[in-house]
């Protein structure tokens, strides 16, 4: 069983005797810390529940729910590389393969409009589901990029927009359900992501600069600190998703060939990982 982020595959897996394989994930360890998360809060009474069934089933009960999540697996693919997120190696049987990323998402044809018109310098925006919604940003990107010299591509993840049905057109700024990532990335000048591991893994690898704007998500907040570690991006607060302050962002970092010139060594160790195939052979042997 290959599995991410599912508490129950580990009881599952363990009932039946098969081993688990998990993607590991930095934010279920109990060390994880965010200066997002408000050090008053806490969750109480999770582990109860889960030691409830694991005691039902004859099964060690855990002392942090994090076991289920990496502790127990049998294997745990960390789908990065160690200079992003460093300390998943900390988790149990685990081994870097790199990228694992789905072509039938990341590849496809590139809509026609964002490719006829080669004048125009390509935005590419995804911010998938986060604290900054399509009904903040998308007016944002709308006047930030009227009667520029800049294309702006935006997957939001919805059917319509404003009651419209997707795909829109809002002067320089193409509206889209979804767009194959990695396809638009490489024709892109800059991605503008909330920090989502998959889209950042895809623009280094396309040798695309990358402006995160995280929000309120702990987990791409911290691997946005790994993308200006590495140095081929930049971390933006929120506030700052504003049409003039966008548009600097977007200029400044296009107009600094550092930022591109850094994903070339970065994506070459994420390719000597092996990926998919390094994930296979080692899920071989366990069975």
């Amino acid at each position: 069983v290959f599995t991410e982020n599912q508490f129950s595959a580990a009881i599952s897996t363990a009932v039946a005797s098969l081993p688990l394989v998990s993607t590991a994930a930095w934010r279920n360890h109990p060390e994880f810390k965010s200066p997002l998360y408000d050090e008053r809060g806490c969750v109480t009474g999770v582990e109860d529940n889960f030691n409830l069934v694991l005691r039902r089933y004859g099964l060690e009960p855990i002392q942090d729910v994090w076991e289920l999540a990496n502790g127990r697996s049998a294997l745990n693919l960390a789908p990065v590389i160690p200079e992003l997120e460093p300390r998943l190696a900390e988790f149990p049987n685990t081994h870097y393969v790199g990228a694992l990323l789905y072509p039938g998402i990341e590849l496809g044809p590139v809509p026609l409009e964002l490719s006829e018109d080669r004048s125009r310098r390509l935005v590419y925006v995804y911010m998938s589901v986060g604290s900054i919604t399509p009904g903040q940003y998308v007016p944002e990107l709308v006047k930030a990029f009227a009667g520029s010299p800049f294309q702006v591509a935006a997957a939001l993840r919805l059917e319509a927009f404003c009651g419209q049905q997707l795909p829109l057109r809002m002067g320089n700024v193409f509206l889209y359900r979804m767009l194959p990532g990695m396809a638009v990335a490489r024709n892109s000048a800059v991605v503008i992501t909330r920090g989502g591991q998959n889209t950042l893994v895809s623009c280094i690898l396309t040798g695309t600069s990358i402006i995160g704007f995280p929000g309120d998500g702990a987990e791409a907040d911290f691997i946005m600190d790994g993308i200006v570690r590495l140095g081929v991006g930049v971390k933006c607060r929120p506030e700052e998703f504003c049409a003039p302050r966008v548009r600097e962002i977007v200029e400044s970092v296009i107009a600094n060939p550092e930022y591109r010139a850094r994903t070339a060594p970065a994506a070459d160790k994420i390719r000597s990982f092996g990926g998919a195939h390094a994930a296979l052979q080692l899920i071989r042997k366990l069975v």
